[in-house]
């Protein structure tokens, strides 16, 4: 039987059961609380419950903040690996994607020297010196399919990359003019040269005079090779430069008419590869001939090695007369690999000479400050 709600008779001050009580007593009492008042679904005073607090987003964004950390941590982490392994792994070489097009020949490379022309001369080009190859654990010669580097019952490395006349971009030879009574220049001292094939030999002077007559000297072929001693001296429009030339003599050399139509010598591109050896003047690809001093054979070895007991070839020394300007015929070999740096000042040169054998030969020594053999020019 449900039962009414009746008011509390001492809960309202104009009750007149109240009138005589002081009024201040009903002003501080609470009101009573009516089933109104309350929720149905947990029955707790609606008045009574403190309010809910509205959840804060700070440490959602915090745990998001975290997991943005981890995630590319873990991208990096991948990354790296995968960069590790792609270095780790043996890369194929094409010569064609590190050298844009074949070396040009030195009288296609330089065009006549212009008046108040002037260019930066390029630095060397440096190269790592080839690997020194590994003995072979048993007396086997090498040859043109067999690298030296290759031993018994190991596995093969992979074959060197050698700079060729194929492969290799000769640098652009700066030019500079200075004296303006003189055309340009191309050589300075230190550089190598040799004398344009297509303009035939020449007379050299015993001094820097421009003129021939009363200076003449010894007479040198075309792709005769000098080593630049000393200049340029300019005397009657010429440019004049001290040369020693490969039969060890010295002697003046103008480089080229004053009108500038043409050069009589060319610069050499010479390669610093060999530790404490001379630089280079040579590629594979070219063909070598064995200079005139001391007039001395070079021998081809079947290794990288000096050993007398087992020489291959014997290449005889050129032959020349210095009072004519032109070479006698001579032996002309390919080179087939090289420079290999022997650690001991030395650059040698894989060959093939006549009757097809095939060996290694030096191009310079450490107890010699000459070349034994220099690239070939001419018919």
């Amino acid at each position: 039987m449900s039962q009414s709600y009746q008011p509390n008779p001492y809960s309202d001050p104009k009750h007149p059961a109240n009138l005589d009580r002081p009024q201040q007593t009903f002003q501080h009492r609470p009101e009573p609380l009516t089933p109104a008042d309350y929720d149905r679904n947990d029955w707790q005073a609606m008045y009574d419950r403190p309010p809910k607090k509205a959840k804060s987003a700070v440490p959602a964004a915090f745990i998001g903040v975290i997991i943005a950390f981890v995630l590319f941590g873990a991208a990096l982490g991948a990354f790296s690996l995968l960069s590790k392994r792609t270095k780790s792994q043996p890369q194929s070489y094409s010569p064609n994607t590190q050298f844009d097009q074949q070396i040009e020949s030195p009288a296609d490379s330089y065009s006549a020297p212009q008046q108040g022309q002037q260019e930066s001369i390029p630095e060397p080009v440096k190269e790592e010196p080839t690997p020194v190859p590994q003995q072979p654990a048993q007396n086997v010669f090498p040859t043109s399919t067999q690298p030296v580097s290759q031993s018994i019952g190991q596995k093969s490395s992979p074959e060197p990359v050698y700079a060729s006349i194929d492969n290799y971009k000769t640098p652009t030879t700066g030019m500079s003019r200075p004296n303006q009574s003189c055309p340009a220049t191309m050589l300075g001292v230190g550089d190598s040269a040799y004398g344009n094939p297509p303009t035939g030999g020449g007379t050299m002077r015993d001094g820097p005079y421009g003129k021939i007559e009363g200076h003449a000297a010894d007479k040198f072929y075309a792709g005769a090779i000098f080593e630049v001693i000393e200049g340029p001296v300019c005397d009657a429009s010429v440019n004049m430069f001290k040369v020693k030339t490969s039969w060890d003599t010295e002697y003046w050399v103008p480089e080229a008419p004053g009108d500038g139509s043409e050069w009589w010598l060319l610069p050499l591109h010479m390669r610093h590869v060999c530790p404490n050896a001379k630089p280079t003047r040579l590629l594979v690809g070219m063909k070598a001939f064995v200079l005139e001093y001391p007039d001395d054979p070079v021998e081809v070895y079947p290794e990288p090695i000096l050993d007398e007991s087992k020489i291959l070839y014997l290449i005889q020394p050129t032959q020349h007369d210095p009072s004519k300007s032109y070479r006698q015929p001579t032996e002309v070999f390919e080179l087939l690999k090289g420079p290999h740096c022997d650690g001991k000042g030395a650059n040698w040169w894989y060959v093939r000479v006549q009757n097809d054998i095939e060996g290694w030969i030096r191009e310079t020594g450490p107890r010699h400050d000459y070349y034994y053999i220099g690239p070939y020019f001419g018919p």
